[in-house]
């Protein structure tokens, strides 16, 4: 208790510059288990790194006696360079910080303060915390903490006992590729769709369907093509199924050259999938589900998550939301608020998260190397500015899926570049993420998934396979454990 004591002075008096020291002749830097002390400096371990937890910006990070043999408690200092952050976590530990100096707010549990000059906040475990610096001065503060072992990751054995059926939805079909799949639960069960052709964007392009009867997958039939009255066929894009009722099944897609010139249409069927009525163009403005399921809210609104791609080079991304409060017969728009600094993410691709406390957050694709996150407070009215999460994204698409035991859950590839791995996080609050399933590791393109939760409770993904094939794996919630990621990295073997 003696040495510990010892080591906590001596940091405090060089963090605060003590002269007395500084003056001194600087002793050994051994330790021992033996007794004695350690005395370092801010100059022997200085370290430029980006904010921690993903905070962003650039920061000073001086960790005191790291090497220090059998020291549990962790003694640090930071400062924060202006426009960088400390990323919102949860905290598994009793964590102090002290401000030194400059000024920064701190969000606990969702509520933020001002931190200044001479104050202290305790942080405890179960808790969730984010610190960003403001102003024109660094915020330098102090760092203590009781340093516990982590725990050992989960295996992927006990990953892989959460997956309780893998298979394709067929193993021949009279298209060589196919993307972009689609699944709803029916009174009659589960029906799957997806877009395929020669290649995607060629005006072969249909949309296929699929469903589960008799324990097996029906043979794709095309259920939608881009045939105009004139003759003139364009191809079929991005479908979405969403069972409207027990018996009425809606199949939203878009058809036209490019995702920039699209348009939305709808087909209806009121046998689980079996017929379809006449296909319909969807009111001008309106381009329906653009790749995600919607969600129904408790007050019976059907919310759908939408986006466009203009034709300006590069092309602008812009994510929206289309509510239907007659069961789809008419729809109107909310918008994500303007972004603070003028500087909108490009975002497409949203799907829907729904909170205990009603509220939504939104989560899905940009080009800005991770994942993107819009809230509303208002049942879909307003959203807040479009912002990034930790988890990375390479340009994909994603989906989520709120559950029925109150965890939040997204299905997204876990890398900078590539559509490999293909990966399943879970969330208690939608914004602190840990890594649950790894669905594909190999060299390869496994994208574009698809998510539900049907009344069994079982959890489906539907995925592209190669752009050759789909593949349907059907996970266990019950089963469904998941480890921390630190600093947004995935756990080796999890």
């Amino acid at each position: 208790m003696k040495r510990h004591r010892s080591w906590v002075i001596a940091a405090a008096l060089i963090a605060a510059g003590a002269s007395q020291i500084a003056a001194r002749q600087e002793p050994p830097r051994q330790a021992t288990t033996a007794g004695g002390y350690m005395v370092e400096r801010d100059a022997d371990v200085a370290k430029t790194e980006p904010g921690t937890h993903k905070g962003g910006g650039e920061t000073i990070g001086y960790s005191f006696f790291a090497k220090a043999p059998g020291l549990k408690m962790v003694f640090r200092k930071r400062a924060l360079k202006p426009g960088s952050a400390i990323g919102y976590h949860e905290q598994k530990e009793d964590e102090i910080y002290y401000v030194l100096s400059g000024r920064g707010e701190m969000t606990i549990d969702g509520k933020s303060f001002e931190v200044t000059p001479g104050t202290a906040v305790l942080t405890r475990p179960g808790s969730s915390h984010g610190l960003k610096q403001i102003g024109t001065e660094d915020l330098v503060i102090l760092i203590n903490y009781e340093q516990r072992p982590s725990p050992p990751p989960a295996t992927p054995a006990a990953a892989a006992s959460a997956i309780v059926k893998s298979e394709f939805l067929f193993e021949q079909a009279p298209f060589p590729s196919v993307h972009a799949s689609t699944i709803a639960e029916t009174s009659a069960g589960l029906v799957t769709a997806w877009f395929g052709g020669t290649r995607e964007g060629a005006a072969d392009v249909g949309i296929w369907v699929s469903r589960y009867a008799d324990g097996a997958w029906t043979a794709p039939v095309e259920a939608a093509n881009g045939v105009q009255p004139d003759g003139t066929r364009h191809p079929c894009w991005n479908p979405v199924l969403f069972a409207t009722s027990d018996k009425t099944l809606a199949l939203f897609y878009k058809v036209g050259p490019t995702p920039r010139t699209w348009w939305g249409m709808e087909r209806i069927s009121r046998d689980n999938g079996r017929t379809w009525d006449d296909a319909r163009r969807l009111p001008d403005g309106v381009l329906g589900p653009i790749k995600n399921k919607p969600v129904r809210l408790a007050d019976g609104t059907i919310l759908a998550g939408s986006s466009t791609e203009s034709d300006a080079t590069p092309s602008v991304w812009r994510v929206h939301f289309e509510l239907s409060r007659d069961e789809g017969r008419t729809w109107t728009i909310a918008k994500p608020a303007a972004a603070t600094d003028g500087r909108d993410a490009d975002a497409i691709q949203p799907s829907v998260l729904v909170h205990p406390d009603g509220s939504l957050q939104a989560v899905g694709r940009t080009r800005s190397g991770r994942i993107f996150e819009t809230w509303s407070k208002d049942g879909g009215r307003s959203w807040s500015a479009v912002s990034l999460t930790a988890l990375p994204n390479p340009s994909a698409g994603t989906d989520a899926v709120t559950l029925r035991d109150g965890r939040h859950l997204v299905v997204y590839n876990h890398t900078a570049k590539g559509r490999s791995p293909l990966n399943i996080a879970v969330s208690k609050d939608g914004r602190l993420w840990e890594a649950a399933v790894v669905l594909e590791s190999e060299p390869g393109e496994y994208s574009y998934p698809a998510v539900i939760q049907s009344r069994d409770g079982q959890i489906h993904v539907t995925y592209t396979w190669k752009r050759e094939k789909i593949r349907h794996v059907v996970i266990d919630p019950s089963r469904l454990t998941s480890t921390p990621m630190a600093d947004g990295e995935w756990p080796a073997g999890k």
